[in-house]
């Protein structure tokens, strides 16, 4: 009965032969391939940025209204607020 049992568990049992090998160095992602990706997306933003400030054709206070127009400025509109929040 003990051999039957045996028999049976051996085909459950593992034994690790060679414990797993880590890799001396990463493959990838190396640090230039990072520092030119990071710097591809930052000069990505910015030129996305600025092309979004360029296509902006609003006139945001007097100045605005001067360089665009010529025009000099009769009366401004005040900024209406919360009693909890600031002027901007």
């Amino acid at each position: 009965m003990a051999t039957d049992l045996q028999h049976r568990q051996q085909g459950e049992q593992f034994n690790v032969m060679d414990p797993a090998n880590l890799p001396e160095k990463p493959t990838f992602p190396t640090g230039p391939c990072c520092a030119r990706g990071m710097g591809g997306g930052l000069g990505l933003g910015l030129c996305l940025a600025y092309l979004m400030e360029m296509r902006d054709k609003a006139l945001y206070n007097d100045r605005d209204v001067k360089a665009c127009l010529g025009l000099m400025t009769l009366a401004r509109v005040p900024s209406l607020t919360a009693d909890n929040e600031e002027a901007i």
